[in-house]
């Protein structure tokens, strides 16, 4: 037990917030002021939980707080230690939970409370568990004495059903009653904006979520998990990678890995009991009792002790019994469903590869057992026989079978497929043990089938997957099913996606070709639709923009017809990203935000946070970079929650993307290198090229040539691979930046011809803009300055048409060095000064940074030296806000000059 005094709370210096609101928050951070103060609501106000706890203990009265575990009892704990630290009512003396501290000597504790100056306050953390419960004997001595107080915290299960016998605490059976009871507060709406509004305070970063996207629906339940899932997701808003850099498991993870490690302490079939409740409380069928009773096989009474055993271990931890029912006749109440993915996520991930194989083995275990209640009458009368017939669950199975089978089924792989980080659990083809219920429908072995296969290519298992689709293709081999030419026909569609997200365009496209004729065949024509509209992907990734609209346009049109509002709004989402590529930015806004609501209303999150993530980068385009960071970290934090890596990947790399227009050159590095890691793991050749892309512009940016020029040309030769024409274009374009900036004018110019070739057959408009600007520039190098202004007017015409906004100021500042070479000081002035507002409106600082150079050298040739100086303080202003290296910005300036 410790004394809460200063050296305690200073004994360090507090972690970033990011961090403790992730690993949990001590002493050292309660200091700092890291922690929300919480309340609740008392005869229609909010109070102080922290102030009525304080007022209590000041009074001599002892108190209990209790709360679920992850609630932030301890936390309040720690408030209300320090508080009565910095008001100096006397001495503190702390007890943490899980520090291997056992108390167990009394008279020691009496004897040290002898030497406290003032009111004491002892304050411990799970005072019920074994290692703290002597704690009664010092509450039952001090009793009667004004001068000692105590503050406990414990479990709610625990506290209202201890486990600690009578004679060990030795006070009497009335011992709750001396003990003033605060339960801890639910995690409600006007909470959680309050943790919003104060974690905004002490990062000093605006959060771009509220309190409905942050509890996800768990806004009048009273979830354990909550405020942990809540820090969570609050912390990695605003640093997306702290994650990577984390060398402390966070709070929720702790929870789950102790939950995990008791149950595994009882034995396997304890285990599967936290598997089952886990996987029910996650595929949202919901946890009742004679669910979890399905895992009795032959040993019986000895399987039911075990179940029971574990059942109460999760009570007050995971599940809660219901308010109105103690029957079995509804469900536990359960804590957040993220709590439950990451324990399934952890029954895998733990140890090596034998051990991930017994984890697979558990999980078809565990979901064949409550598949079996389908088949296996005995077993539901059994069942039904311990809870005295009133188990409703089983009432359900007995009465439809096959319907109750095939709705688990689907729910079950419905959270595969929503979770890909839970994809290896499900086995695939051969490998999987899960055997399904003989009263299956029978399409039901096809509908697994193609799950399994869906599910690999969410999670980049592309060869797990491509097997899975050449599976249905045998299965459409059987002659006695109806739907044997559309079944042909859905395999080359998968195969072709398969072959599309490896990036090998020619196979993808004759995929999809020979599956068209299929459904042409066989007289689908929503197949047919499917077909095209994957045909229309595949012109948009070779660049072929015009083919891609017609293709998709055409699919939009017609699916319209057949009142398909789920493919018509895939459609629409592919001809969104069409039109962006071709520089229609409002028409491509329009089609994205209708396409949000749709994905929104039908809960469709994987495509939701597909077209977030998109319009993240098309703000990124039109210069608004603090629209496009909010956008790019709500598509992350879906993408995080649903185990995408391939959307991880996507959003990292664009947050790099933003960051570095910025000037935050490291944390544009550390983005592009976390993206280009996933991406290499899930073999996506088109993202690596595209980091490798970014990253050399980084280098660029920084003086590295070298660099720049390896990576580019990586960039280039993998874009050649796979058909990526307009990314060709792009590092043509890069690689004729670097060689004009190594002095290498006619190669340049030749890589920059041919990138503008490209790009005009194609019908890029931005693409045009960015060519025509850098090959003015040349020109002016040349001194051929003619040819520079009218090249430069030609791209600034065109960022104009494409609503390129940081394209259409970089385009002024090349006009306004023109004009500068030229003498013509008054007209540089007025380009500089136009570009330069933009690019503070925008918030690209570097580009800000080079133009105050540019507008000082004007104001030095005018002799305006009130304005060299205004200049020189607003770009040395903008340096010392964004912490952005000067020298970085003269490294730009020598660029353009």
């Amino acid at each position: 037990m410790r004394r809460a005094d200063r050296g305690v709370f200073e004994s360090r210096a507090p972690g970033p917030p990011t961090t403790s609101w992730r690993t949990g928050i001590d002493l050292a951070e309660i200091a700092a002021d890291h922690a929300v103060e919480r309340t609740r609501e008392r005869n229609g106000e909010r109070q102080s939980l922290v102030g009525t706890i304080l007022n209590g203990l000041k009074e001599g009265n002892d108190h209990a707080l209790i709360g679920h575990p992850g609630s932030g009892k301890s936390t309040v704990c720690k408030t209300v230690a320090y508080r009565w630290y910095e008001a100096g009512y006397g001495t503190t003396l702390y007890r943490k939970e899980g520090m291997g501290q056992v108390f167990d000597s009394a008279t020691a504790l009496c004897n040290r409370l002898r030497e406290c100056d003032g009111h004491t306050l002892i304050v411990i953390e799970d005072a019920l568990s074994a290692e703290a419960n002597a704690i009664f004997r010092v509450i039952e001595a001090y009793r009667d004495d004004p001068t000692v107080t105590f503050l406990l915290e414990s479990r709610e299960h625990e506290w209202d059903n201890p486990s600690v016998p009578e004679q060990e605490t030795h006070i009497d059976t009335n011992w709750k009653e001396t003990i003033a009871r605060v339960e801890m507060p639910a995690l409600d709406v006007t909470e959680c904006d309050r943790l919003i509004s104060h974690f905004e305070t002490v990062t000093g970063r605006r959060i771009d979520l509220d309190a409905s996207d942050l509890l996800d629906g768990h806004e009048d339940d009273d979830d354990p998990a909550a405020l942990l899932v809540v820090l969570h997701r609050l912390a990695l808003s605003v640093d997306p990678l702290a994650s990577f850099r984390a060398m402390t498991s966070t709070t929720l993870t702790e929870d789950v890995l102790q939950t995990y490690d008791d149950l595994l302490s009882l034995g396997d079939c304890a285990l599967d009991v936290g598997v089952l409740v886990s996987l029910l409380n996650a595929a949202d069928i919901g946890v009742y009792p004679g669910f979890v009773y399905a895992l009795t096989a032959d040993d019986h009474d000895r399987n039911q002790e075990i179940i029971e055993e574990a059942l109460s271990l999760l009570k007050g931890r995971v599940v809660f019994e219901p308010s109105d029912s103690e029957d079995g006749t509804r469900p536990y109440r359960t804590v957040h469903e993220s709590w439950s993915v990451l324990f399934l996520q952890q029954l895998y991930n733990r140890g090596h590869e034998q051990q991930k194989q017994r984890a697979t083995e558990r999980f078809d275990r565990v979901v064949t057992a409550l598949l079996s209640l389908a088949d296996d009458e005995t077993r539901r009368v059994r069942i039904d026989w311990e809870f005295a017939g009133t188990s409703p669950v089983i009432k359900e199975i007995s009465a439809d079978p096959q319907g109750w089978a095939d709705t688990t089924i689907e729910r079950l792989f419905s959270l595969g497929l929503s979770h890909s980080t839970l994809v290896p659990l499900f086995g695939a083809g051969s490998d999987t043990k899960i055997n399904l219920p003989e009263v299956c429908s029978d399409e039901m072995e096809i509908h697994c089938t193609e799950w399994r296969g869906k599910m690999s290519l969410y999670a980049g298992n592309f060869d797990d997957a491509d097997r899975e689709f050449e599976h249905l293709a045998d299965l459409a081999s059987d002659e006695t099913r109806d739907t044997t030419e559309t079944l042909h026909a859905r395999s080359l569609k998968h195969r072709g996606t398969v072959a599309f997200r490896r990036s090998e365009f020619d196979e993808a496209e004759q995929f999809y070709e020979r599956s068209y004729s299929a459904y042409l065949a066989a007289g689908d024509e929503q197949g047919e639709l499917d077909a095209i509209n994957n045909l229309g992907i595949i012109a948009w990734s070779r660049g072929d923009l015009d083919e891609a609209k017609t293709y998709l346009q055409t699919c939009l049109d017609r699916y319209r017809e057949l009142d398909n509002h789920s493919a018509e709004t895939d459609a629409r989402f592919n001809l969104a990203t069409v039109l962006d590529s071709k520089g229609d930015l409002d028409a491509a806004v329009d089609h994205y935000r209708a396409c949000l609501d749709y994905y929104r209303s039908i809960g469709n999150h994987r495509s939701e946070a597909d077209t977030l993530n998109n319009l993240g980068v098309l703000n990124r385009k039109r210069a608004d970079l603090d629209a496009a960071e909010r956008c790019l970290k709500q598509a992350l934090d879906t993408y995080r929650d649903i185990g995408d890596d391939v959307g991880e990947a996507n959003s990292l790399h664009s947050l790099g993307h933003v960051v570095q227009l910025r000037g935050e050159f490291d944390r544009s590095i550390e983005f592009h290198e976390r993206s280009l890691e996933r991406y290499q793991e899930l073999g996506d050749t088109q993202g690596m090229a595209q980091c490798l892309n970014d990253r050399g512009t980084v280098d660029r940016q920084r003086g590295d040539l070298a660099a720049a020029r390896r990576r580019y040309e990586r960039s280039h030769d993998l874009r050649c691979d796979i058909g990526d024409r307009l990314g060709v274009a792009e590092s043509l374009f890069n690689l004729g930046s670097v060689a004009r900036l190594e002095g290498h004018l006619d190669t340049a110019v030749d890589h920059i011809e041919r990138s503008l070739e490209c790009y005009q057959e194609r019908g890029d408009v931005r693409g045009v803009a960015n060519c025509l600007r850098l090959l003015g520039t040349i020109n002016r190098d040349k001194s051929r300055f003619e040819t520079a202004e009218a090249q430069l007017a030609a791209s600034l015409e065109r960022t104009h048409e494409s609503g390129d906004r940081i394209g259409e100021a970089r385009t002024l500042t090349q006009q306004g060095i023109v004009a500068e070479e030229r003498q013509n000081f008054e007209r540089a002035q007025e380009r500089y000064e136009t570009a330069l507002s933009m690019f503070r409106d925008i918030g690209a600082i570097p580009d800000a940074i080079e133009t105050c150079h540019h507008l000082a050298n004007v104001a030095t040739a005018l002799d305006d030296m009130d304005a060299v100086l205004e200049y020189r303080e607003t770009a040395a202003e903008l340096v010392e806000k964004t912490g952005f290296d000067s020298g970085e910005a003269k490294t730009m300036l020598d660029e353009d000059r």
